[in-house]
């Protein structure tokens, strides 16, 4: 029987290596674009694609899993991710996911860059690295938002204490010339309420320049770089399992080598790490 969905099937049939594979495979087969209340068939073609995967690969995707690798493949196309390997970054559809949108991403990738850890020459942007930042630029938002509701709350109250300052000394006027002042006085304490009586709107989350980025903390970075490492051991494994070449001895033990240095070293950051957790918990109970 001829497959709907013969490039879908395919991906699906990589593993876990080949999303980026099946989500432009998703958005190639399935072209129609899902509207919120509107019935176009492509959460029906969606679940016949699941259908079809499951058949033929055995692999069980749920359909909200197809729906964001779809909008993914979309919306981040094969020319944009050329983009983002241009600028010399490697990253995950799931980071991408998050991002939400092209612009997003370049925004994240010029302010985080030249802190983030390489790998084969290409700066990493983890999916977690993402998530962390929008989440740090959505709070920073929000205290710049609350520091303008707070001012104009200020102003405001000047403002009409000035305005009632100004009717009771029109009211004490006891010539032209004072009423006039104190008139005056009311009309320019009315004009500034008009002025500041509208609540400032929440700005953009994302900030226009990498300066204002908010600093991240070391035990951050140190995660970041360790979760890298961790990346690169499973790269490193998944080579050594499907590697049709028999290394010969030399190589083997050059590698054996490499890899007792690199675990020499995290060892000794492991160390530290407990080290300062024995500092702690005895600063703590002095405490």
């Amino acid at each position: 029987m001829e497959l709907k969905f013969p490039k879908c099937v395919a991906a699906a049939a990589k593993g876990a290596a080949s999303q980026w594979d099946l989500a432009y495979a998703l958005a190639d087969e399935i072209k129609e674009k899902t509207q919120p209340g509107v019935n176009n068939g492509s959460v029906k073609k969606l679940e016949a694609c699941r259908v079809e995967i499951l058949a033929e690969t055995g692999v069980d995707y749920d359909l909200k899993t197809l729906g964001n690798y779809r909008t993914t493949g979309m919306t981040f196309t094969k020319s944009v991710m050329a983009e983002v390997k241009a600028a010399g970054v490697q990253t995950t559809i799931t980071a991408c996911r998050d991002a939400n949108t092209p612009e997003t991403l370049f925004k994240l990738i010029n302010a985080l860059k030249p802190k983030l850890p390489k790998r084969r020459g290409l700066a990493i942007l983890s999916q977690r690295k993402v998530t962390d930042t929008l989440q740090a630029w959505r709070l920073q938002a929000d205290r710049l938002h609350e520091r303008a509701l707070e001012k104009q709350r200020e102003q405001l109250e000047r403002a009409k204490q000035a305005k009632l300052e100004a009717e009771a000394a029109a009211r004490k006027a006891k010539t032209d010339a004072e009423r006039k002042r104190a008139e005056a006085a009311v009309a320019k304490a009315v004009e500034q309420i008009d002025e500041v009586k509208v609540a400032p709107k929440r700005n953009d989350t994302i900030p226009s320049e990498p300066d204002q980025m908010p600093a991240f903390t070391v035990p951050f970075e140190i995660e970041e770089r360790s979760n890298a490492a961790q990346e690169d051991a499973e790269y490193v494994i998944e080579l050594l399992k499907n590697s049709k070449q028999h290394l010969d001895s030399e190589s083997l033990v050059g590698i054996e080598k490499s890899i007792n240095k690199t675990i020499t070293l995290w060892q000794k950051a492991a160390d530290l790490v407990e080290r300062q957790q024995g500092n702690v918990v005895r600063l703590t109970k002095r405490g």
